[in-house]
């Protein structure tokens, strides 16, 4: 697909794998609605386009390091100790 292929200046994609997709869901559902108002002569152009697979939609970069993974939990067991609740609650009461 053209949209695939397309790359800037200094040689990396234009979009990425899932920004294709969405795209290309979009062009298809525009041609079959277009289709059931006005057939297309030689059939349905978008029907023979498959989407690009795409992997996980956590990008490994941003994904947690252990020490971050380690400091959430702890937090989530020290709610268990403090009965889950935050100690500044009433702060704004009078709002």
């Amino acid at each position: 697909m053209a949209l695939q292929n397309t790359v800037k200046d200094d040689g990396t994609k234009k979009w990425s794998d899932r920004t294709v997709n969405r795209m290309t869901a979009h062009l298809k559902t525009f041609a079959k609605w277009i289709h059931q108002h006005r057939p297309f002569p030689l059939g349905q152009p978008m029907a023979k386009i498959t989407m690009l697979s795409v992997s996980n939609h956590l990008e490994i970069e941003r994904a947690l390091t252990k020490q971050e993974r380690n400091r959430i939990l702890d937090a989530a067991d020290q709610l268990l100790l403090v009965g889950g609740r935050s100690r500044d609650r009433h702060r704004r009461r009078g709002d």
